[in-house]
């Protein structure tokens, strides 16, 4: 987890400090950085779609993990 956290900050990149940041961290980073997450603001079935597209695609996610991944992602990077 370290390499990721320190991928987070070299691209300059900070998240809210929250539940469900280390899990953003440890498995959404794993295929992309987080700019693809900061620079997005969706309503929750947007941010629904794109984690289940993530679980579609092979993210390793289990049930209670996407329900506290939903609920960050909408609740920092929410439509404003």
């Amino acid at each position: 987890m370290m390499a990721m956290a320190s991928f987070t900050y070299l691209q300059g990149f900070s998240l809210p400090e929250d539940t469900g940041k280390d899990l953003i961290l440890s498995r959404c980073n794993i295929c992309h950085g987080i700019d693809i997450v900061v620079n997005q603001r969706l309503n929750r079935l947007g941010w629904e779609e794109i984690v289940d597209r993530m679980i579609r695609w092979g993210a390793p996610i289990t049930p209670q993990e996407r329900i506290l991944i939903i609920e960050y992602l909408y609740k920092h990077f929410g439509e404003k």
